[in-house]
């Protein structure tokens, strides 16, 4: 059985937790957290880096024999998250600059998501594996995502 109680806590402690206290520090010391934005930014991509090379260095041997099963899985998985963030995007009328950094949180998301819960809350390694495979792929298409909308993505991820 899955311990359900705990990957709840887990996954609110690790994604809802910090989306909240982020929110809320922005919203009442607005000019305190603007003002470390740029090196918090740096330190939460810093952090996704290192768990990833981690887990991915770890899992290498796995990563080419499992990826013929889960692979074209994971492509659909990940072409589909980001298609659907952008369809929502759309709806809402945002701009394209939001649009697209909706696309690559949804994606990147994913990967540190389902690396946290099989390693940490299920403490299985084989289940880390598939989303080797999706940080990978997400990768290669995040790269893609941002050479095909260049001066747009430029402007989210460079200017703050």
């Amino acid at each position: 059985a899955l311990p359900l109680g705990s990957m709840i806590t887990g996954v609110f402690v690790i994604s809802t937790l910090p989306l909240v206290m982020g929110m809320s520090l922005r919203h009442f010391r607005r000019v305190w957290a603007l003002r470390i934005e740029p090196g918090a930014r740096k330190a939460a991509v810093f952090l996704f880096v290192l768990i990833v090379a981690a887990t991915f260095m770890g899992q290498w041997g796995s990563i080419g024999e499992f990826f013929s099963e889960a692979g074209p899985a994971v492509i659909t998985l990940n072409l589909a998250t980001i298609a659907f963030a952008l369809a929502g995007a759309k709806m809402l009328r945002l701009e394209r600059r939001q649009a697209i950094a909706i696309g690559l949180e949804c994606g990147l998301q994913n990967a540190a998501m389902g690396i946290f819960v099989a390693g940490t809350l299920l403490a299985n390694n084989t289940m880390v594996i598939p989303s080797i495979i999706y940080a990978l792929v997400m990768n290669i298409s995040a790269a893609a995502f941002i050479v095909a909308n260049r001066d747009t993505a430029r402007g989210y991820l460079f200017s703050r």
